[in-house]
């Protein structure tokens, strides 16, 4: 039978580094091929680099970098919480596969793969604190991280709320949690009015109807043609999320109480990027990269144990249509 001939994927080193250098490729490729536009989103604190500079050879390397350490981090999340199997290969597949073929988000350093790196980094302190009584200095950390980021991507704001209800999946929201989290707010909000009392950073400029513009949704028939292939391009990994949701129904029951609640976060982190996406489309490559997060986390757990060929079938399709989709917009 299949089912008893089946093998998993390989684990060790040498797999994880060919995926990471089939990404790296990529992003190389689409420099070469593709001109794609930054998508500026609304920052407190604007760094004066020309546009050119984040799609140059410096906003490559650096943005190679981050997507570097955003799949470690996945990776990383998705084995030592025992989402999937140790060493798998398959976060770092998905990620990569997600993530690179894109080039708005594989070769552009835009805000959100800074604001990924940043809130997945802050999910894997936060599973690390499941069900810890003092868990008051990591939650601090953590929003004062998010806040922190918020001030090169206002929208990252959005994401502390998410971390609240974190706390509440993994129970740990009490009363000096939740203050902990309240006091690295006002402690970024300082330092933000300290520095522009001091006159070392510009006040930004614009009435306050305009800056608070940035949490207000944006609009579909304004899209332009690399938005709405965005758009398109979201749509596999949105189904085949669904489809792995409903496949994992049945696993969690037989999970760890941890891991269940590991998994619900993950889900609740993919369906509040997606409403995020949905409310401001405009931003679509700013959350795609935290979105490709919770996907790469999802399906590799879906896909962690392969006991039949329609599983492994649909491995295959979803690279496939991945490297497809990436193909046709290179040419």
């Amino acid at each position: 039978m299949y089912e008893q001939n089946i093998r998993r994927l390989p684990t060790d080193a040498a797999a994880h580094i060919t995926c990471i250098a089939a990404g790296i490729l990529l992003i190389a490729i689409s420099a070469f091929t593709t001109d794609p536009v930054r998508t500026s989103s609304f920052a407190p604190i604007s760094i004066p680099l020309p546009e050119t500079w984040y799609s140059g050879i410096w906003g490559i390397t650096l943005n190679a970098a981050v997507i570097i350490i955003t799949t470690l981090t996945v990776a990383g999340i998705s084995n030592r919480y025992a989402i999937t199997s140790s060493y798998s290969i398959l976060p770092t597949l998905f990620y990569m596969t997600l993530q690179c073929c894109n080039p708005m988000t594989g070769r552009v350093l835009q805000q959100g793969n800074i604001g990924a790196l940043a809130i997945i980094t802050g999910i894997s302190i936060l599973f690390g604190n499941y069900q810890k009584r003092n868990s008051n200095g990591s939650i601090y950390g953590i929003t004062l991280l998010l806040a922190l980021v918020s001030l090169l991507w206002g929208r990252a704001l959005l994401f502390i709320p998410l971390l609240w209800i974190g706390m509440v999946q993994m129970h740990i929201f009490n009363l000096r949690s939740f203050g902990a989290s309240l006091l690295a707010i006002l402690t970024v909000l300082w330092i933000y009015a300290f520095l522009l009392f001091a006159g070392i950073i510009p006040a930004p400029e614009g009435t306050p109807d305009e800056l608070l513009s940035f949490i207000l949704p944006g609009g579909y028939l304004s899209l332009d043609i690399s938005a709405q292939y965005g758009l398109i391009y979201l749509l596999p990994a949105v189904i085949i999320l669904i489809a792995v949701a409903i496949g994992n129904l049945y696993r969690e029951t037989h999970d760890k109480i941890s891991v269940r609640c590991y998994n619900r976060h993950i889900n609740t982190v993919a369906i509040f990027t997606l409403l995020c996406i949905a409310a401001d489309p405009d931003g679509i490559f700013n959350y795609m990269p935290l979105f490709n997060c919770a996907a790469a986390i999802q399906a590799a757990r879906y896909f962690d144990t392969i006991r039949s060929r329609r599983k492994l079938r649909m491995l295959q399709a979803t690279i496939t249509i991945y490297l497809t989709m990436y193909a046709i917009w290179i040419l």
